[in-house]
């Protein structure tokens, strides 16, 4: 994994532990940060505690896009 995509997944996992503290409101479980060397493409994976999941594409965005489709997707 080169710095850019492991910037985004400590930016991610970090955002993660954030939106935990709000798992009674959210029911987060977690949230992974996957880079697909093979195919080039980025996906965020979100899983909430009744073990359902949404996957977000995101490659090409700033963490500042990535935070603002991960909140959407969580909160609304």
């Amino acid at each position: 994994m080169n710095n850019e995509y492991e910037e985004k997944y400590i930016f991610i996992k970090n955002l993660e532990i954030t939106l935990l503290y709000d798992r009674k409101n959210n029911f987060l479980e977690s949230i992974d940060y996957i880079y697909r060397e093979d195919i080039e493409d980025e996906i965020i994976v979100i899983t909430f505690n009744d073990g359902s999941c949404k996957q977000l594409l995101a490659t090409g965005n700033s963490n500042g896009q990535n935070a603002k489709e991960i909140i959407k997707t969580i909160y609304w």
